[in-house]
C-alpha cells in the first residue's frame, strides 16, 4: 500500500499549465524499468521529458522519483487515483515547469539534453575496478594513455583516495578522472578526459550551456575544469595523456575554475559558442599543469550529471 504523508505528493500541489503553445506532445510515465524519471525508457514517447512534453503521472507500480534537474511544458499527476511523483531536493532534484522559449537560440534551461547517458546509467557491464569505461554506454577514454574510470553503486564505487559525496547527483553511475604530475621520472602532466560522441553536431555560430556536478576524492583542490570539441569522431581517442589541445583537430570551448571538495556535490556551468560543427568532445581539467605534489597530490576529481543544451 502506498503512503502518501511519507512521499512528496505534488498531486496535491502541482497542477500547473503554463501557457501551453497547443503544440506540446503528450508524454505518459510508465516506469516500465524502475523509477527513474532520468531515462527514456520509463516513458510512453521513449524520451525524457523537455519543455516541449505534457507530462501525465498516472498510478503504476513505480512512481517516478526526480534526483537531477527535470523539465515539462506541463504536469498532471493523477492523485486521485493514486499516482505520486517524489522530488529529491536533497540530491539536487529540480522540476521546472516551463513552455519552451520562442527564440530557437534561447536554451532558457528546458532544452534537451544533447548528451548521450549524461549520467552514465546505462552501461554493458557493472564495473569492478579503475580504468573501466569501457563498461558505461557512449563515453570512453578520450586520451589514448588515460585512464578515466566509471563507477556504479552496482559493485564499483571509488578510487583509492576516497569515495565520493553521498547521495550521488543523479542515479547510480558516474565518473572520475585525474589531473596531476607524475612524481616520476619527471614531474610528467598526467591529465585523463571522458569523452562521447554526440549523436548529432553542434551548430557553428550557435551558443550551448554545459552543466556538471564535480567532487573530489579526498579534502578540497581547486581545478579549472574545461570541454573540448572536435569536428571528427576520428579524433576520439586521441593519442598520449595531455590536453587534448596538444593533438591536431581539438579546440577549448570553454571552462570554469572550481575549489570542490569531498564533502558535498557542487555544480559547474560553461557557456560557449561553437565555432565550427563539433561532434566529438572531452571533459576534464584544462590544459594548466597543477602544482606539483605535496600541494594537492590528490587530484581525483568524481563527475555526473551532465547537461549540453
Amino acid at each position: 500500500m502506498k503512503h502518501p504523508s511519507l512521499r512528496y505528493l505534488f498531486g496535491l500541489l502541482l497542477y500547473m499549465l503554463v501557457n501551453s503553445t497547443g503544440m506540446a506532445q503528450t508524454n505518459t510515465w510508465t516506469g516500465n524499468t524502475d523509477t527513474d524519471w532520468h531515462k527514456s525508457c520509463n516513458w510512453s514517447l521513449n524520451a525524457i521529458p523537455t519543455c516541449a512534453h505534457d507530462v501525465v503521472i498516472p498510478n503504476v507500480v513505480n512512481d517516478p522519483i526526480i534526483t537531477g534537474i527535470a523539465h515539462c511544458n506541463t504536469i498532471d499527476i493523477q492523485s486521485s487515483t493514486g499516482a505520486l511523483l517524489t522530488i529529491n531536493s536533497s540530491g539536487s532534484g529540480l522540476l521546472e515547469v516551463t513552455t519552451c522559449p520562442t527564440a530557437a537560440t534561447d536554451n532558457g534551461g528546458c532544452s534537451v539534453n544533447l548528451l548521450p547517458n549524461p549520467s552514465f546509467e546505462d552501461m554493458s557491464c557493472c564495473p569492478s575496478g579503475l580504468a573501466q569505461m569501457t563498461c558505461v554506454d557512449f563515453w570512453i577514454n578520450a586520451a589514448s594513455g588515460g585512464s578515466a574510470d566509471y563507477f556504479n553503486t552496482c559493485d564499483f564505487t571509488s578510487t583509492a583516495g576516497g569515495p565520493p559525496p553521498s547521495p550521488i547527483p543523479d542515479g547510480a553511475g558516474y565518473v572520475g578522472f585525474l589531473d596531476y604530475l607524475e612524481p616520476f621520472p619527471s614531474f610528467a602532466p598526467r591529465k585523463e578526459y571522458i569523452g562521447v560522441c554526440l549523436p548529432t553536431a553542434l551548430t557553428s555560430g550557435q551558443s550551448y550551456t554545459f552543466e556538471f556536478e564535480l567532487a573530489t576524492s579526498s579534502g578540497s583542490s581547486s581545478v579549472t575544469i574545461a570541454i573540448y570539441g572536435t569536428t571528427s569522431c576520428a579524433n576520439l581517442p586521441y593519442a598520449g595523456v595531455a590536453c587534448p589541445t596538444t593533438t591536431a583537430g581539438w579546440v577549448e570551448l570553454g571552462s570554469v575554475a572550481m575549489t570542490p571538495d569531498n564533502v558535498t556535490w557542487q555544480a559547474g556551468t560553461i557557456a560557449f559558442t561553437a565555432g565550427a560543427a563539433y561532434i566529438g568532445l572531452a571533459i576534464g581539467p584544462n590544459c594548466t599543469n597543477p602544482p606539483p605534489p605535496p600541494v594537492n597530490p590528490d587530484r581525483y576529481y568524481y563527475m555526473d550529471n551532465l547537461q549540453l543544451y
